[in-house]
């Protein structure tokens, strides 16, 4: 039987919404939604946050989540996300726990639906790949502007909506990869497996302030986590 970890990402510092982590939605820091939802999940064992921030550390500890202490090096705006992911999996390494995969949630995304976590990690595990990572549905019409030229990416002028060629995104939402492979320096591989979500609200990254209050009205209105 395989056995997973959650970690969560959340450095302290954020230029464009300061303090984003923890900022109070529908009451809750913003990390919260992301530690609930790991540890609802009856597949992850632990639940790690890997941050810098003291403050943010302690919303992970009042939530039963372990802390990984980051150093300056793995906190700055330059820091790869597959470093800190792999200084996190070490350091979890050397607390004596045993685990095969790891599960990356990011902070800010609060809208995940209850059931897709497990719905991954079955997947992930029939799928037999290395890597997966969820990915939305690009919905419109896209192109390129060279040499003030608009060039059509996705379709042919003229071309209806729903005929359309399909694109899709990288939502952010969940990731999941083996241990040996983060531990290479890698979040996911090339044969990862492409996990669709068709959700617009779960799409919802939390980067601005409009953001932030998209969310907290999507809350008020009972959309969007579920």
């Amino acid at each position: 039987m395989f056995k997973y970890i959650g970690v969560i990402l959340a450095r302290g510092g954020s230029k464009r919404l300061p303090d984003k982590n923890i900022l109070k939605l529908n009451g809750k820091p913003l990390i919260q939604y992301s530690i609930e939802y790991a540890i609802n999940c009856e597949k992850v064992s632990h639940v790690f946050v890997s941050t810098d921030d003291y403050k943010i550390a302690n919303i992970a500890t009042k939530n039963k989540a372990g802390v990984i202490k980051r150093n300056k090096q793995l906190s700055n705006d330059t820091s790869k996300s597959s470093d800190a992911l792999k200084h996190a999996v070490e350091e979890i390494e050397s607390q004596g726990i045993e685990f095969d995969n790891v599960v990356l949630l990011q902070p800010t995304s609060p809208f995940r639906p209850k059931a897709l976590l497990n719905q991954c990690i079955d997947k992930f595990e029939s799928s037999g790949r290395n890597s997966l990572i969820t990915v939305s549905p690009l919905k419109h019409k896209f192109g390129e502007v060279k040499e003030e030229h608009f060039i059509p990416v996705n379709y042919s002028f003229e071309q209806r909506s729903q005929d359309i060629n399909n694109l899709y995104f990288e939502n952010g939402l969940i990731y999941i990869t083996k241990k040996e492979v983060v531990k290479q320096g890698k979040i996911f591989t090339e044969d990862l497996f492409p996990f669709i979500v068709d959700s617009i609200h779960a799409q919802l990254d939390i980067d601005t302030r409009e953001d932030l209050d998209y969310a907290e009205f999507l809350i008020r209105n009972n959309k969007g986590i579920g």
